[in-house]
C-alpha cells in the first residue's frame, strides 16, 4: 500500500533553494525502526522511543523511499534509526530491496561496531549506502565496559578493517576524549587511532572526537556524579551557554588532555577548511581536486564570499 507518512506539506523547494545556496545536498530522513534495547550509559534514547525494538515493515520503508524519488525527486536520505540493522535480517531485507527496486538514492546511516561487518557493509554499499557512522564512543575495556558499550576493543579494530575492505564506502568513527575509566594509554592509543584511521583510508576514513554530554535520567548522570564531575544541584537543561558547557564530561585528572583534544580539533577543522579553500582555488584554473571543506561549514563560506 501506500506509505503512510505524509510529505505533501512540505516546501519542497524552498528546502532545494537554500540547500543549493549554501552548496549542500538535500538529505531527507528515513526511520526504520524505533527503540534501542542496548544500555550506553549516556544516552537517553531507551527513555524518548522504549527498549523494545519496533520494526516498519521493510516493504513500507521501500515504498516510502520510492515516494520520494518519485514525487518529491528526493535523491539522497539518512536513516534515522538509533542504529541501522538491529535486527540483522529486517536490515538486510530493506538493503536487498532496495537493491531489487534499482532505486537512484544514496543514504547514510550510523551502526555500531559489531554490526560493520564486511558482508554487511558490501550489501548495504550495493543497496546504496555512500557513508556509515560507527558510535564507538570509548577505545580500550574499561571505559567500554563503564559506560554499558556492547562492542568490544577488538570489535572496533575490526571495523576498521571490515570497511577497509569494501571500495567506495566512507566511514566515521565517533569516539568521547576523556570518557569515564580512561587512561593515559588511552588517550595515546586514541591520538594513535586518529592517525591510523585517517591513514589507513585517505579521503574515506575519518575519526570523530567529541565530549560527552551529562543527559537526565542516564546512568551517566550517576556515574559523573559519583566521579565529582556533575555538582548535585546542576541544571541538566540550563537556557543559557555556560550552563550547557558544564554539563559535558571531562574525566577527573585528565583536564589536561581535554584541553589538548580542543586545541587537536581546532587544528584539524582549521587545516580541513584551508585544503578545501585550496581545491577550490585550483579548480578556478583547472586542476580539480576533491573538496575537503566539511559540509557543515561550506554553506558558511559561501555566506561570507557574498
Amino acid at each position: 500500500g501506500a506509505p503512510g507518512r505524509r510529505r505533501d506539506f512540505v516546501d519542497w523547494e524552498r528546502y532545494r533553494a537554500v540547500a543549493r545556496a549554501r552548496r549542500l545536498a538535500l538529505d531527507v530522513g528515513v526511520e526504520t525502526t524505533r527503540g534501542c534495547p542496548h544500555r550506553c550509559a549516556y544516552c537517553n534514547y531507551p527513555k524518548l522511543n522504549g527498549r523494545r525494538l519496533r520494526r516498519k515493515p521493510p516493504a513500507v520503508v521501500l515504498d516510502e523511499i520510492e515516494a520520494l524519488v518519485a514525487r518529491h525527486g528526493v535523491r539522497r536520505f539518512s536513516f534515522t534509526d538509533s542504529r541501522f540493522g538491529l535486527d540483522p535480517r529486517h536490515g538486510r531485507a530493506i538493503c536487498e530491496g532496495l537493491v531489487e527496486r534499482r532505486l537512484p538514492v544514496s543514504w547514510t546511516a550510523w551502526i555500531g561496531p559489531r554490526q560493520a561487518t564486511p558482508d554487511t557493509l558490501r550489501l548495504m554499499r550495493a543497496a546504496g549506502c555512500r557513508r556509515v557512522g560507527i558510535s564507538a564512543d570509548g577505545l580500550l575495556e574499561p571505559s567500554l565496559r563503564r559506560m554499558g558499550k556492547d562492542a568490544r576493543t577488538r570489535d572496533i579494530v575490526r571495523s576498521v578493517d571490515a570497511v577497509r575492505r569494501v571500495p567506495g564506502l566512507k566511514a566515521a568513527w565517533s569516539f568521547f576524549c576523556t570518557p569515564p575509566a580512561t587512561s593515559r594509554r588511552e588517550q595515546l592509543a586514541l591520538l594513535g587511532a586518529w592517525f591510523a584511521i585517517h591513514g589507513a583510508m585517505p579521503g574515506r576514513g575519518r575519526m570523530l572526537l567529541t565530549w560527552c554530554r551529562v543527559e537526565e535520567g542516564t546512568d551517566f548522570e550517576r556515574i559523573a556524579r559519583e566521579d565529582g564531575v556533575l555538582p548535585d544541584d546542576a541544571d541538566l537543561l540550563p537556557d543559557d551557554p555556560e550552563g550547557l558547557a558544564r554539563l559535558f564530561y571531562v574525566a577527573p585528572g585528565f583536564e589536561g588532555w581535554s584541553r589538548f583534544w580542543d586545541r587537536f580539533l581546532d587544528a584539524e577543522m582549521a587545516a580541513r577548511v584551508a585544503a578545501g579553500r585550496l581545491s577550490r582555488a585550483l579548480g578556478r584554473v583547472g586542476i580539480r581536486t576533491r573538496d575537503l571543506t566539511p559540509g557543515h561549514l561550506r554553506g558558511q563560506q559561501a555566506a561570507a564570499a557574498r
